[in-house]
């Protein structure tokens, strides 16, 4: 019994037992023969579903090599499987129908409905069945491309740093196999080792078919130049380093790029999101705008912008130097943000009733909702910068070492004395050393893809005991690459600090302004009908100007919803994860609520 058959069988069981809860009492007589007449379609269905899959392989087998990417059967069985199971659950809709027509058990426009759900399941379903068969090849294809590009500098890395070793090209390779840090050409390998053994040719030329198989055009390239010079030449070394300078070249420019970018769309934020309080403040308290619709247009105009900034971060971002915190982090931050937002939400309602309460009771809340993930953030900083001293420390250790010829162990030992985590570090690598498994446990720990490509290529490196020039080129790669993490990193930095004082500013601007038309709308006020003429100018007395602290609290809000806002934009543009940016909204939202409650509480 093929796979057919057990599908036909298990959807009729299902039938059966369904119709016995479902079906009216009526159309018990009728139901067994509507099996039958699903078990003869089902058969009929059945018998087709080898050539129907034969067709199906043949066309998915095209597409798929057009992407590169090897078909086995069991991914067009599934579909054949699909289809059938959609036809049979059609036919038992139309069964029903019918059967229910026969009876009189439904009323027409029921039957109707009855049938024009069939019919638009049939036509769903073929939609979405054709719509996997063209277009899974691609989108496996472009997951494919996106992982082999992501990981490519720190492939072309590692070549260049093995190629000064006695290893070969083939060695290379099979250390790329085993890597924890380089997931998918681990996975590209370990299939062109597949495909070398069912072809019986060697590792070697299986990497020189995917060099003409491979979706990516500059991952074609580069296979094809790596594996011509090493079979010719017996080296890569000079082939690897002109990549290498073309790769981290293009680094370097999609971060400058980024900065570049980030400085147009923060500016666009902050003319867009600051115009809010700036106009309620002003012209608001004059033409009397209700407090809660300074919330709502806040919500409105920050929810695109941050959209797009993130989107804007997240395309042009290298993802190997993305920090990937751990999830006690992450699990922090998304409670302590959705924690802000029930307070901003309460706020919002008690602006709205007309009776605000105290500011430093939600202010309060919401710095201690931030400090829990302030104290994660801060730790993982500390120990992502660890191994930036970790970077430098082997560097340093490579001089000495090869001036004194101690192991470098040793004196990488004696150069972190007194930096407790660059020791653990070292104690780690010096494990991962002779345990593999401790290797890939440390190699994943590392915060980034840079990181834990360093920390695995220093462990091979010590592993199979490679003279000093590796060394040398391992820290001059890395230290180059970590280089240009660094010097963005600064860039936002002063980005962040610039933020900080436009908040600053804006905060004293509405304050002031307020305290100005505070003072006018007190002398409106005061102003009778029978008052000495000249005290109050003509223009002045048609102005109607109110001042409530509701005003004054939604203001607060739209501020606190802002500082969210532009941290969250700031820290994806320098770390690459907005779970690190719960430093950066406290320092925000200290500036943006400080002025409001010293107004309030001195009653400016």
């Amino acid at each position: 019994m093929n796979i057919y058959s057990i599908t036909i069988i298990l959807l009729l069981v299902i039938f059966a037992l369904a119709t016995g809860y479902v079906v009216p009492e009526r159309l018990s007589l009728i139901i067994p023969l509507a099996i039958i007449a699903l078990a003869v379609a089902g058969t009929i269905l059945a018998s087709l579903a080898h050539s129907f899959e034969t067709y199906i392989y043949d066309f998915m087998r095209e597409q798929f090599e057009r992407a590169g990417i090897p078909l086995g059967r069991g991914y067009p069985r599934l579909v054949v499987v699909s289809i059938i199971a959609i036809f049979m659950v059609a036919l038992t809709l139309i069964a029903l129908f019918f059967s229910s027509i026969i009876a009189g058990v439904y009323a027409p426009q029921a039957l109707t409905v009855f049938l024009a759900l069939s019919i638009i399941l049939i036509m769903a379903g073929m939609a979405s069945t054709l719509t996997l068969i063209i277009a899974s090849p691609r989108l496996i294809s472009s997951l494919r491309v996106t992982g082999a590009l992501v990981e490519l500098p720190f492939l072309i890395a590692t070549l260049r740093v093995f190629s000064k070793t006695h290893l070969t090209l083939y060695d290379v390779f099979k250390l790329v196999e085993s890597s924890a840090a380089l997931k998918w050409w681990s996975s590209e390998v370990k299939a062109r080792e597949a495909v070398a053994k069912a072809r019986g040719v060697s590792l070697l030329t299986a990497i020189s078919m995917l060099s003409e198989e491979h979706p990516s055009l500059e991952v074609r390239d580069f296979l094809k130049r790596v594996t011509i010079v090493g079979s010719y030449a017996g080296t890569i070394a000079g082939v690897v380093e002109r990549l290498s300078e073309q790769v981290f070249g293009r680094l370097r420019s999609r971060l400058e790029t980024l900065t570049g970018y980030m400085y147009i769309a923060v500016g666009v934020a902050l003319a867009s999101l600051f115009l809010v309080p700036i106009l309620a403040a002003t012209v608001g308290q004059v033409i009397g705008v209700k407090p809660p619709m300074v919330v709502y247009v806040t919500l409105a105009t920050a929810a695109p912008l941050f959209l797009f900034s993130y989107m804007l971060a997240a395309s042009l971002y290298p993802s190997g130097f993305m920090l990937n915190p751990p999830g006690t982090l992450k699990i922090t931050y998304i409670l302590s943000i959705a924690g802000i937002f029930s307070v901003l939400a309460y706020m919002s309602y008690t602006a709205i009733k007309g009776a605000p309460v105290n500011p430093l009771v939600p202010a309060a809340v919401i710095i201690a909702l931030l400090m829990p993930p302030v104290v994660l953030t801060l730790s993982y900083n500390a120990r992502v910068s660890a191994y930036d001293r970790l970077i430098k420390v082997v560097s340093d250790s490579t001089e000495m070492a090869s001036v004194t010829g101690e192991s470098l162990i040793s004196v990488m030992r004696r150069i972190a004395r007194g930096d407790r985590r660059v020791q653990r570090l070292i104690r780690e690598v010096e494990r991962s050393i002779v345990d593999d498994n401790y290797r890939v446990r440390l190699v994943s720990q590392a915060p980034n893809m840079l990181y834990s490509s360093y920390i695995e290529n220093l462990v091979y490196s010590l592993r199979i005991g490679a003279p000093m020039p590796v060394f040398y080129e391992l820290s001059a790669v890395y230290e180059n690459l970590n280089e240009t993490l660094k010097r963005h990193m600064s860039t936002m930095r002063g980005v962040e600090l610039t933020i900080a004082l436009i908040i600053g500013a804006i905060t004293l601007f509405v304050i002031i302004m307020t305290r100005i038309l505070r003072g006018v709308a007190e002398q409106i006020s005061q102003s009778a009908p029978g008052s000495v003429p000249g005290t109050l100018p003509p223009m002045l007395g048609a102005f109607k100007i109110v001042i409530t602290p509701e005003m004054m609290y939604v203001i607060a809000i739209a501020m606190i919803i802002i500082a969210i806002v532009v941290g969250s934009i700031v820290e994806k543009s320098r770390s690459g994860t907005i779970m690190t940016s719960a430093r950066t909204i406290l320092l925000y939202t200290l500036i943006a609520t400080s002025g409001f409650i010293i107004a309030l509480l001195l009653k400016l």
